[in-house]
């Protein structure tokens, strides 16, 4: 989903195809690192490092279920991996595949890929998203 960033570093991996970009969240103010794939060119194309811009951030590699947790929130875990706690609010296409939206501090799309891709609560039902944070590349 679009979300309005200020870019603090671009990363390449070096293999010319992916790397990291460290961000900051303009609406909640949280610095996050997501993962990219494209080439090194393009990547600087797209962003450039003190850049306010908007930018297309979803979760990856990831898995939702069911919280007892009530407080949105956006936690660093080892391993660049994150967990984004907030209200499940249902589905949406988008590119050609089924995703699942939680709303928190902001609004994302999920794969649920860990838990087979299942439906992973109610509408309205607070959940819990452990994955990774990725950016496209327009």
């Amino acid at each position: 989903m679009k979300q309005k960033v200020r870019i603090l570093n671009i990363n390449p991996c070096g293999c010319d195809a992916e790397g990291k970009i460290t961000l900051t969240l303009l609406a909640s103010g949280i610095e996050i690192i997501c993962d990219y794939q494209g080439s090194d060119q393009h990547v600087y194309e797209c962003f450039s490092i003190g850049e306010e811009t908007e930018a297309d951030i979803s979760l990856w590699l990831d898995k939702v279920d069911i919280t007892e947790q009530r407080s949105l929130s956006i936690k660093a875990l080892p391993g660049d991996a994150y967990e984004v706690i907030g209200r499940y609010k249902g589905t949406c296409e988008y590119d050609g595949s089924q995703y699942y939206i939680v709303d928190s501090l902001i609004e994302l799309r999920t794969t649920n890929e860990f838990n087979d891709d299942r439906k992973p609560a109610e509408t309205g039902e607070w959940v819990s998203a452990v994955g990774l944070f990725y950016i496209e590349l327009l």
